[in-house]
């Protein structure tokens, strides 16, 4: 990390404060930053178990709505009840007090895909094993 003096009179430099990186490190922080990605839009469907957010690009990702322990609790109406927090960082349920992040949204999304395609190479695997 770098360092940057300053002092409170003008043009002088005195005392040293962190000069903090702006681009992120994380790759899914830099994916979101260099994308531009936001959440638009959320739909929910208890009878599906699912939670469908949209994001400004026109993508949706679909994650299990019991993922988050106090919405799979949650009413109808509490459910409802949500505001999308940090310009479109975030979703909060304020009746719930439940916060969640495009990034987790993200990773969570991407994390499921994976498990779902490793499955099914492993399930081709499998019969391939049993043909043989």
């Amino acid at each position: 990390m770098s360092t940057s003096t300053r002092s409170s009179k003008l043009g002088k430099r005195t005392s040293v404060e962190p000069v903090v990186n702006v681009f992120p490190t994380d790759p899914i922080e830099r994916a979101i930053f260099r994308q531009g990605l936001r959440i638009a839009d959320v739909h929910i469907s208890t009878e599906l178990d699912l939670l469908v957010v949209m994001l400004n690009t026109r993508e949706v990702l679909k994650l299990r709505l019991s993922a988050s322990r106090l919405l799979a609790k949650a009413s109808r109406k509490q459910l409802d009840d949500w505001q999308l927090i940090g310009n479109g960082y975030g979703v909060h349920w304020p009746q719930l007090d439940e916060h969640l992040s495009l990034k987790g949204f993200l990773r969570d999304a991407m994390m499921g895909e994976f498990i779902e395609r490793w499955d099914k190479k492993s399930m081709a695997r499998t019969k391939a094993k049993v043909r043989a």
